[in-house]
């Protein structure tokens, strides 16, 4: 038994051993650690140092200089692709030197300013990366504590800013290898490779070509977003500016602009090719009173050629062009000219100017202006010559009419359906010495009959012509003898004509006797 208890106690002896030097080493790797840091960072401590322990693409320790670097960087992904992107825009030529630090073991890379240096040194599976200061006394800045508080804020601020714009921001060089970008840009790169995890340095967004274009033109140029099908492509407004070497790019989206501008275009497209089969000639001016828009039936109706009128002339030359043609009344002087075309260009933005137009070749154009939005006002011609001519034609065949009917003896009065006067002659006037064309509203049968029953002996003859003026059917020719209160004698005929008329014919008889009162009925 004993023997068995000596046995316990040395297999607990042996354990206790065991975990003992397990803890032991434990501990000395961390201060081998802590060592190395200690020994990268010289006698002023870590703090002062900026060190970085790797193992595969994670930080497995960093000095407190280190982790504020490190901050600095604006890339999502390991920490290793946040510190190369840091490192590649200090150091030149880093993720070429980096990659064969396994075979030599050691590398060291002087900073683009040279005043810095980067070592980088491999142990198995663990890397450190140092970056010493050259020359400390030249390079260190002392800030008391409330300077650096400020200018941490302002840093912070600015970067809050940068990444929560919300338009692109990026940075690049001339050859299109993409240095910095902020957020905004990274999730449109995300999204435009549909949501696949970005490397750094992440892909172009435009087509290298068309920014290149950018670099040399201050004014902003509207480019496209690659790899999209032409019919939906995104479009931007690019803005460059030098910094450095290198170009900084902003980026606003317009696509909603350049929408709105194709659907304009189409629409003045769809517009244009119905104005072009209009025959009536369009004029529009704008609000600085230049041509903005026409169609092919304006040159076709005033003579003026194409290239005069794609010339966009104001309006007072296109009036001026129009007066040398003979294509505008030529008034008396040109001083009323100017100043009638100054009075047409103040009608016409009140929307009141229409005249006729009667050219010396015998043409006639009706000019009408209207107002439009913005202030441009629009002219339209049209030929009213075939018009005008059958107006003047039937006016002439109006007057004739009226002059046959003037030559006669017989009285003639004409009264339509609704029993208004429409015709008269000059016997009419002279007998019952009525001139219709001397009352403002228009004489209808019963104010007729009245004045005719004034003059005459009384007679049913204008009760039943009343009725028969207002018939609309079954109507015959009819005629009456009546007696003026003078004595004379008047034939009356009462003939239906198409269209609802009535003619109402009066002939003098000379004296009648008072038992005159007859009517005979016409075949």
């Amino acid at each position: 038994m004993q023997n068995v208890g000596e046995v316990s106690l040395w297999l607990a002896s042996g354990l206790f051993a065991f975990l003992a030097a397990m803890f032991a080493l434990t501990i000395a790797k961390r201060m081998d650690r802590k060592q190395a840091l200690l020994q990268a960072t010289g006698a002023e401590g870590a703090d002062a140092s900026t060190v970085f322990m790797f193992q595969g693409d994670a930080i497995f320790d960093l000095s407190p200089r280190a982790e504020r670097f490190l901050a600095a960087s604006t890339v999502q992904g390991s920490d290793w692709q946040r510190l190369s992107h840091l490192l590649t825009k200090r150091f030149p030529g880093f993720d070429d030197k980096i990659e064969g630090l396994d075979d030599f073991g050691r590398i060291e890379l002087p900073s683009q300013d040279g005043e810095s240096e980067l070592i980088a040194e491999a142990s198995g599976d663990t890397v450190r990366i140092t970056i010493e200061d050259l020359d400390v006394e030249t390079t260190t800045v002392e800030l008391d504590q409330a300077s650096f508080f400020e200018l941490e804020g302002e840093l912070e601020t600015l970067r809050a800013v940068v990444e929560e714009t919300p338009f692109l921001v990026w940075r690049q060089t001339r050859d299109g290898t993409v240095t910095w970008a902020n957020r905004t840009y990274l999730e449109a790169v995300r999204h435009h490779t549909d949501g696949d995890d970005i490397r750094w340095p992440p892909k172009a967004l435009f087509n290298q070509k068309a920014l290149e274009q950018a670099y040399t033109h201050s004014a902003a140029k509207r480019i496209a977003l690659n790899r999209e099908p032409k019919r939906s492509q995104r479009w931007y407004e690019v803005h460059s500016a030098p910094v450095g070497d290198e170009f900084l790019f902003s980026a606003v989206d317009v696509n909603a602009t350049v929408r709105a501008e194709n659907q304009l275009r189409e629409f003045m497209q769809t517009l244009t090719k119905t104005f072009a089969h209009l025959t009536v000639g369009l004029a529009v001016f704008d609000r600085a009173r230049r041509l903005a828009l026409f169609n092919p039936a304006l040159g076709e109706l005033t003579e003026l050629p194409i290239d005069f009128l794609t010339a966009r002339p104001t309006l007072v030359g296109f009036l001026d062009r129009l007066r040398d043609i003979q294509m505008i009344p030529e008034p008396k002087d040109y001083k009323a000219w100017r100043r009638k075309m100054a009075e047409l260009e103040a009608a016409t933005a009140n929307g009141t100017y229409s005249e006729t137009w009667s050219l010396p070749s015998g043409q006639t154009y009706r000019v009408t202006g209207r107002p439009h939005p913005g202030g441009a006002v629009a002219f339209l011609f049209e030929d009213i010559s075939a018009e005008m001519s059958l107006t003047r034609r039937f006016r002439s065949e109006l007057d004739l009419g009226q002059a046959v009917l003037n030559s006669l003896d017989e009285a003639i009065a004409v009264f339509a359906q609704g029993g208004t006067l429409a015709l008269s002659n000059k016997a009419y006037t002279e007998i019952w010495n009525l001139d219709p064309d001397t009352t403002v509203e228009d004489l209808t049968i019963i104010e007729a009959t009245r004045t005719w029953m004034a003059a005459c002996a009384p007679t049913p003859v204008w009760g039943e012509l009343r009725d028969f003026v207002t018939q609309s059917r079954d109507r015959e020719s009819w005629s009456a003898d009546i007696r003026l209160s003078d004595g004379r004698g008047l034939a009356c005929r009462f003939v239906p004509l198409p269209g609802g008329y009535t003619l109402v014919g009066f002939s003098e008889l000379g004296p009648v006797s008072a038992t005159m009162d007859t009517r005979k009925e016409i075949a």
